[in-house]
């Protein structure tokens, strides 16, 4: 029978550790930071613990014959020690680091080199629990015009696995080294509070709060209206759920979540995804004699991005320049199969926070490029210098994606100090990194 762990803390600036038993009941007791005995009178365990969500190492043991009397603690019962250690079972390594406000279970990392040292692996497992975490709560406002407070607030978990192989070998005078580097992990909001229907809804902008931060869901979630593509004619509009007078031909079409044929704010749902499925990493070195390139790329997938720019190229929003969307495919007459709706200088309904703002955010980006000639060692010592190069470098020379945003690798809005990771993932137009072409010298003395 499993039993779930509601507190454990290990103080390693001093000699308090709390043992916790098999059933409710938390012992503590004061012992002695190393303890010379070996731990091995029982079977060593791996114990899961679903309710808790918590992996366990569980060494059975009598706390009596451990410790014995003279540090003032008794127990009749078997217990588990739970320490901050690393151990080894069967060449695997891990490590479990347990405490009230912060329970992360890391298994690894656990590295593997094979091949005569050619291959390396190192693989790592996580599960972290992050609860009491500050943030701005939205007050009254009667509450004046004083800042925020911030708050502790509810708990948010965070699973995920990260693995780099790298190969190394050489055929005669060919150098060459590959590693990959593939990350995920699993973003999920256990509560906010004890209510289940408790939201943190992010930045408003020209448009109200676009994402929304909901037990259940990840964090800065996307929310808003669902897009059915553009209404072709009257007869479809007719059938078409109604919002207010807007529902036409040559109009989006929304979709009706909860189906009462109305389009209100009830209908608004989850619209997308700023977390990745996965992200990752290559990096290619070659090298052939006094030759060496480095190639290095890096990229996203299975994210989803807000692009906040559509709402000003796309739609009739004050004065600027307009996008070619908007130019060649808005709805033009009965039967056109549009991207955007009719051209109509009073909507104000079209722009929406909705899902035609989501798009997929996934890339690959050839980060840098170097080739770098090293001068032979003999004409380098002649004028008395340990090591010479000469290098050509370019970084960002190449973006692979489908977003139709200025750059896929957006960051964090900044915006004072107050909540940027409530507002993940959606593009306001921020100055994309910039190609760079580089060519320098490098000698050691």
């Amino acid at each position: 029978m499993y039993t779930e762990i509601k507190k454990c803390r290990i103080l390693e600036s001093s000699n308090l550790i709390n043992v916790l038993s098999l059933g409710e009941q938390y012992l503590t007791g004061i012992f002695p930071k190393t303890i010379e005995q070996p731990i091995t009178k029982g079977p060593l365990d791996l114990v899961w613990c679903p309710d808790s969500g918590l992996l366990q190492m569980k060494q059975s043991y009598s706390v009596d014959e451990m410790y014995g009397e003279n540090y003032g603690y008794r127990s009749g019962l078997n217990s588990s020690m739970v320490e901050h250690l690393t151990n080894k079972i069967s060449g695997l390594e891990r490590l479990i680091n347990l405490n009230p406000e912060d329970l992360v279970i890391d298994i690894g990392s656990n590295d593997a080199t094979l091949l005569k040292s050619k291959l390396e692996v190192v693989l790592d497992l996580y599960s972290r629990l992050t609860s009491n975490m500050l943030t701005q709560v939205p007050i009254p406002r009667t509450a004046g015009t004083g800042s925020i407070p911030y708050v502790n607030i509810g708990e948010v978990s965070n699973k995920g696995v990260d693995l780099n192989i790298t190969y190394r070998d050489k055929i005669g005078q060919l150098r060459y080294s590959v590693s990959g580097m593939i990350s995920h992990y699993k973003n999920n909001v256990v509560k906010l509070n004890n209510d289940p229907n408790a939201s943190i809804f992010g930045f408003t902008t020209r448009l109200p709060a676009i994402s929304l931060t909901k037990a259940g869901l990840p964090i800065s979630s996307f929310y808003g209206y669902i897009i059915d593509g553009v209404i072709k004619d009257d007869a479809e509009a007719a059938a078409a759920p109604k919002f207010g007078s807007y529902t036409r031909a040559g109009v989006f079409k929304f979709v009706d979540q909860n189906g009462d044929n109305v389009i209100t704010a009830a209908d608004k749902t989850i619209i997308g995804n700023p977390h990745p499925d996965f992200t990752y990493g290559l990096n290619i070195n070659l090298g052939y004699k006094n030759w060496d390139l480095a190639v290095f790329a890096q990229g996203s997938q299975g994210n989803e991005i807000f692009n906040y720019q559509k709402f000003w190229t796309d739609f009739n929003t004050f004065q600027g320049n307009r996008s070619a969307d908007m130019l060649y495919k808005s709805w033009k007459k009965p039967g056109d199969d549009a991207l955007l709706p009719r051209l109509n200088s009073q909507d104000g309904t079209s722009q929406q926070i909705s899902s035609y703002f989501v798009e997929d955010g996934s890339y690959m980006r050839i980060k840098n490029i170097q080739l770098t000639y090293n001068f032979p060692a003999a004409w380098v010592q002649k004028i008395k210098l340990s090591t010479a190069q000469i290098y050509i470098q370019g970084q960002n020379l190449f973006t692979f994606t489908k977003y139709k945003g200025l750059d896929p690798d957006i960051n964090l809005r900044t915006s004072g100090n107050d909540n940027q990771d409530t507002h993940m993932g959606i593009d306001e137009g921020a100055f994309p990194v910039a190609k760079s072409y580089n060519v320098g010298v490098r000698i050691g003395f």
